[in-house]
């Protein structure tokens, strides 16, 4: 491949500050995004989910090369299958060519390597490029050219776009992600996420559209310390009940990049006891069996700004063997709003506040 060549032709500059951003006419900018097929749902966490479901995406621009990105909000990596790929491992998805591209360049020395909870992962040298998004160029931006993938991904799928609040990990020294370089320059410091469950969406950067939601937004505090979109639940309960608390507080997360849906066992356990007919799935202990035709309760998590309602409508994952399965699954520790949550509520991140915010859509 060109890139190979080139490792042993060219000396690499200083790699500090290397990052600008193309001038744009205005700091706030408002993106598509689409549905892909369903696939299982997989938890990042666990390595298993309960039903199946599609993940989202948008289009983004890679020196003069367009391809549909998953958007993740679970990780920070930002990276291509592409022409290095081997063709065992390219599933028919879209490559990227950085032969083609004038605007590429390989970074001397930089890998990255990525594994996820589940197994799958991917490795490969790092190079540079121009990278454009929501009307926004970020020169030079740093993304991974796997030249040797393990993932079972969505078959229009170009590559991923990490959105965690860590930098890009990678050898010998991290690097900021896109969004990183790319806040800065918006008019606000906050990006906004509007996805549905079987139609397009949108997300918005450098500002918030007061018509995409109700009432007021709930804010909670983050914590990056774990490199993830870390807030804290604080109780749960259904609508005309008490607030119930745990022995503390649920540290969860939001990830667009694990559509699944988890808490830990004692929420659950008393959200599905409020709901006849209810049980344990006997297939897979993690999950929970409603009646297809049950009249499904709000979820209520608080937060320190507020609380968070996850609807009724969003309760039931679709049928299995015996009933209809509940959207979320236990899991020990945290949890993730996955789908659930994202198709009901407008959500705000800022990395500068280090905070995130929700409110049910309009």
């Amino acid at each position: 491949m060109k890139f190979d060549s080139i490792k042993c032709a060219i000396v690499v500059a200083a790699l500090e500050g290397a990052v600008s951003a193309a001038p744009s006419p205005k700091g706030r900018f408002s993106v598509k995004t689409f549905k892909g097929p369903k696939l299982g749902l997989v938890s990042r966490v666990t390595g298993s989910g309960p039903s199946a479901a599609s993940t989202n995406f948008m289009n983004m621009t890679f020196g003069d090369q367009t391809f549909p990105m998953e958007i993740d909000t679970g990780s920070s990596a930002l990276w291509l299958f592409n022409t290095g790929t081997p063709s065992n491992e390219q599933g028919g998805h879209p490559l990227y060519n950085p032969n083609a591209s004038s605007t590429f360049q390989l970074q001397d020395g930089y890998s990255f390597d990525i594994e996820y909870a589940d197994g799958t992962g991917m490795t490969g040298p790092v190079g540079t490029e121009d990278v454009t998004m929501a009307g926004i160029t970020i020169q030079g931006q740093y993304i991974g050219i796997p030249n040797d993938v393990r993932t079972n991904s969505n078959p229009i799928q170009g590559g991923c776009l990490g959105m965690a609040p860590n930098p890009f990990t990678m050898t010998p020294t991290s690097q900021n992600t896109w969004h990183q370089n790319a806040e800065p320059l918006l008019d606000q410091p906050v990006w906004t996420v509007d996805f549905y469950s079987t139609q397009d969406g949108s997300m918005d950067f450098g500002y918030i559209d007061d018509s995409k939601y109700q009432g007021d937004i709930a804010y909670a505090p983050c914590d990056f310390s774990n490199g993830a979109w870390s807030f804290n639940i604080t109780g749960w309960n259904v609508p005309n009940d008490s607030v119930q608390t745990g022995s503390g507080s649920v540290q969860s997360i939001a990830d667009t990049g694990t559509p699944s849906s988890s808490l830990p066992q004692g929420v659950l356990d008393y959200y599905y006891g409020k709901v006849d007919g209810s049980s344990r799935d006997s297939s897979d202990d993690t999950a929970y069996v409603v009646p297809c035709d049950a009249d499904l309760p709000d979820l209520i998590l608080t937060i320190e700004g507020g609380t968070v309602t996850i609807p009724g409508s969003q309760m039931n994952a679709g049928t299995v063997d015996g009933g209809c399965r509940g959207a979320f699954y236990i899991t020990t520790g945290g949890g993730n709003l996955g789908s659930a949550m994202f198709n009901s509520n407008f959500v705000v991140y800022s990395q500068t506040n280090a905070q995130i915010g929700f409110a049910l859509k309009a």
